[in-house]
């Protein structure tokens, strides 16, 4: 058995057993499934978490009474999701925003029986879970009200900004006995399903090396730079998540990280002449050691005026082009010696193409079973750990060892879509 947290070994030549996430892979009913059994549950579970005492108070058949913080621009991704698309897992029963008619216009929206204010909401004793949706300066603050609050977490990406807030962030979660779960949660959809089944079946051989490129068409956007602080801590977290959940943990980094344009003009729809300083980098380039004993590099940036998404894992036998991980469904390409074969994995038309949420879902089950969640805490802070890693190696000059390390989640056992 291979131990957490190690890398998954391709199948050895020769052998002729399906594994277990190929054979997962070719049963996918297109309908949400029904609560695990518990001999499934406790044969895929790690064991209880410390935030059981909230799962006690969930009987097996109410749904998690979830809280929203937080309703701008990504949280009609969320909603669709938990309220409409896939109902009866959570009960989204509060809203809260810093701007009162945001939330009441999400809670009109999606039929969300309250809008508060967030202390209302953290207060309520009757919401189990809090998702938080806010920009990535709030969540250092707000992830901790809601830990200190005494409820499950979910949090967008990043989990904070710097490390002593996402070791904050944890430590409090453990002290006080709750979940945390997060937006690394991409792997949880059919395309990085469907790829982790066929490296696993030895697609693509032993696993060599990655290649990761993520630009944002945001290059005067002043408000992206200053709000979400880069494409590599913005939307690198999608495309780390999915390549350490193919690779495993990631153990060193080493990285050029340099602010290309220490002004920028302000975009044509601000004010026409002004300029905004830059004081973050804006174009970085990472080389990742793997614990699977695989490389990668990743770029980002948002000096480019388009956007890129892609993945493609280089293996001893072909290699595999991933879609824009920054989405839950798409198409692979399978490359090998006999030629190039696509394999379409979207979401079921009942989807929205930006759906977000499956993190939220898995939680609910995660407290229900007495479980971690598949995308917890742990794997967020690894994830914020090697991120901030380019910054200091490229500062420092040297490679960055990351000490942080995450178990690899069981494969689903059935499917979230």
């Amino acid at each position: 058995m291979t131990p957490p947290g190690s890398p998954r070994a391709p199948l050895k030549p020769g052998s002729t057993r399906t594994p277990p996430r190929a054979r997962a892979a070719k049963d996918r009913t297109g309908t949400f499934p029904p609560e695990p059994s518990e001999a499934v549950r406790g044969s895929l579970a790690k064991g209880p978490t410390r935030g059981a005492r909230r799962a006690a108070q969930l009987c097996d058949k109410r749904p998690l009474r979830l809280g929203i913080i937080g309703c701008g621009k990504i949280a009609p991704a969320y909603l669709e999701v938990l309220t409409r698309t896939v109902p009866g897992v959570v009960e989204v029963v509060a809203c809260t925003d810093l701007r009162p008619e945001a939330a009441r216009s999400r809670a009109q929206q999606f039929g969300i029986p309250r809008a508060c204010t967030t202390e209302e909401l953290l207060d309520d004793p009757e919401i189990d879970a809090v998702a938080n949706l806010t920009p990535a300066p709030a969540h250092h603050a707000v992830n901790t009200a809601v830990i200190r609050a005494g409820k499950h977490l979910f949090s967008e990406k990043p989990l904070a900004l710097t490390r002593e807030e996402g070791q904050r962030i944890l430590a409090e979660a453990k002290q006080r006995e709750v979940a945390v779960a997060g937006a690394a949660d991409i792997f949880l959809g059919p395309a990085l399903q469907r790829a982790q089944a066929e490296i696993t079946a030895g697609a693509i051989g032993v696993p060599i090396a990655a290649v990761a490129v993520i630009t944002t068409d945001c290059f005067d956007d002043q408000h992206y730079h200053d709000v979400f602080r880069g494409a590599l801590l913005d939307v690198g977290p999608y495309h780390l998540g999915a390549m350490t959940y193919l690779l495993g943990p990631i153990t060193r980094v080493a990285a050029s990280a340099e602010i290309r344009f220490a002004e920028k003009p302000l975009s044509v729809l601000a004010k026409c002449g002004s300029t905004f300083r830059v004081d973050q980098a804006s174009t970085t380039a990472g080389v990742l050691d793997f614990a699977s004993g695989a490389v990668g590099t990743i770029l980002t940036t948002q000096d480019a005026h388009t956007w890129v998404g892609r993945i493609e894992i280089f293996g001893t036998t072909g290699a595999l082009v991933l879609p824009d991980p920054v989405l839950y469904g798409g198409t692979l390409v399978l490359r090998s010696l006999s030629g190039a074969r696509r394999i379409p994995m979207p979401l079921p038309r009942r989807f929205r193409g930006d759906a977000r949420g499956f993190g939220v879902l898995d939680l609910a089950f995660a407290v229900r079973g007495g479980r971690r969640p598949r995308a917890d805490g742990t794997w967020m802070y690894h994830v914020l750990d090697a991120s901030l890693a380019h910054f200091d190696s490229s500062k420092e000059g040297r490679h960055i060892r990351i000490d942080s390390t995450f178990d690899l989640p069981p494969q689903l056992e059935s499917a979230l879509w």
